[in-house]
């Protein structure tokens, strides 16, 4: 049912908007501003997931969203149990934020294309030397793309077993933003693995997403990139660990109230 409802709302939505503006967005991106191209998607991005009747939830996220202008570039590492949760992270965000997506997400027409209107890039987790040129050109967008956030999943794919666990993260993440001195902003997140559940009928989707920790270049200044990883892995666990009891509490309310409304 919630995907019939999702269907018949979003695909004429997505079928007019990529039409309308999202392919010439993305070949063209040197005719539109960062800002312009972020404004779209992310409009885009929320109409969309509005469908799925989603509670945005921001737990401690103040510091990061309420950031002040002249904010450097930021790097965002995150638990990753849904093909849903960059689109949270994105639809949340107050200024330009793009993404480091597994190389098979650029096929995806809707978030692949999304994607690279933000001037994302697409890494091959098997190809060692695709890593390095991504990073790479990842390091120069930053000097003319001051302030633009970047995602990265670092466990390096959907956890689709065991949830409540996070997957290791790849100390090789970590050596892009260390290099570069960048501000590491380590989040939590949970609610997202009901969503695509075609088995999960649930009226209401309550998201809680919270900034577990953040590291400067001082405070890593004498880590290596393992001790990085480890120390960010350990961070997000604990939120993970405090929004799964917050998060079914307030899925339970929700849906309760909704049935009791019907």
């Amino acid at each position: 049912m919630k995907y019939t409802r999702t269907l018949f709302w979003s695909i004429p939505l997505i079928i007019f908007d990529y039409f309308k503006w999202m392919l010439k967005y993305s070949r063209h991106k040197e005719k539109y501003s960062l800002e312009e191209r972020f404004g779209a998607v992310q409009k885009i991005i929320r109409k969309v997931i509005a469908h799925f009747h989603i509670d945005y939830n921001l737990v401690e996220c103040d510091k990061f969203f309420d950031a002040p202008e002249g904010t450097g570039n930021r790097f965002i590492v995150c638990n990753h149990i849904s093909d849903i949760d960059p689109l949270i992270l994105i639809a949340c965000a107050k200024r330009p934020m793009s993404v480091v997506a597994k190389i098979e997400t650029k096929k995806y027409p809707f978030v692949g294309r999304c994607i690279k209107i933000l001037d994302g890039e697409f890494i091959d987790r098997s190809d060692l030397m695709s890593q390095v040129r991504v990073f790479k050109r990842v390091s120069d967008k930053m000097k003319t793309i001051p302030n633009l956030d970047w995602i990265i999943f670092a466990e390096g794919k959907r956890n689709k077993e065991d949830v409540e666990k996070v997957l290791e993260f790849h100390p090789g993440s970590f050596k892009f933003p260390m290099k570069n001195g960048l501000e590491i902003c380590c989040f939590s997140i949970w609610g997202t693995q009901r969503i695509l559940n075609i088995k999960d009928q649930s009226k209401y989707y309550p998201v809680h997403l919270k900034l577990s920790a953040t590291l400067t270049s001082e405070n890593y200044k004498d880590m290596s990139t393992p001790e990085v990883a480890l120390y960010a892995h350990d961070k997000v666990q604990e939120g993970v660990d405090e929004l799964k009891l917050i998060n079914t509490d307030k899925f339970l309310e929700m849906n309760k109230k909704k049935k009791k409304t019907n």
